[in-house]
This record gives C-alpha cells, sequence and structure tokens, in this order.
C-alpha cells in the first residue's frame, strides 16, 4: 500500500493503517493509554491459532499498555492480503489480535 505509515510518524499520512486510539490525545501523554487488564473476545467459528494457544476459550484477559490501534477502515484491506483479526477489544471494534491465514 502506497503511503502507509501510523499516526504516530507521520499524523498527515494518506493512508494511516496506525491510529490514534480514541481516548489518547496526542497533546496529553499522562493518562491517555489504554492500561491495565482489558479482555479480548475471540471471534467465534473463527479458526485461530492464538485462540487455540488459549486453550480455545471465548476471550482472554491480558495487560495492554497501547496509544496505537489498527485503524478500522483498513482492516478489510489487511484481510483481503491474508490478515485474520481474531480478537476484538470487549468494549469496542478495535482489532486487538491478528494472525496471518494459514
Amino acid at each position: 500500500m502506497p503511503d502507509a505509515n501510523s499516526t504516530e510518524i507521520n499524523p498527515n499520512a494518506a493512508n494511516p493503517v496506525v491510529i490514534d486510539m480514541p481516548e489518547h490525545n496526542p497533546g496529553q501523554m499522562g493518562g491517555t493509554m489504554r492500561l491495565g487488564k482489558r479482555n479480548t473476545i475471540f471471534a467465534a467459528n473463527t479458526p485461530s491459532i492464538l485462540r487455540q494457544l488459549y486453550c480455545k476459550k471465548d476471550s482472554v484477559a491480558e495487560r495492554h499498555r497501547h496509544r496505537y490501534e489498527v485503524n478500522p477502515r483498513y482492516v478489510p484491506d489487511f484481510e483481503a492480503a491474508g490478515m485474520k483479526f481474531v480478537g476484538l477489544y470487549e468494549y469496542s471494534n478495535s482489532e486487538l489480535r491478528a494472525e496471518l491465514a494459514s
């Protein structure tokens, strides 16, 4: 994808495939990260190596420390290129877990 970038590196990227999370305020660095234990819900009926590693659980809780996420606008493009998103953050449609299609 030409000109793909992250808004962290280039806020004016033509194709911002990685963007600031909604709760992140780039002008204020303190207290604007997605921190702490967060639940990831695995996609139902989607074969996933990652889900197998977690004993086929429906969800998993892990520690997070992020300010950026995959831009949902580009998820269909990534999936068409062979990446699959197998886990979502439980309170939004943020894609948290991805793997290459096998």
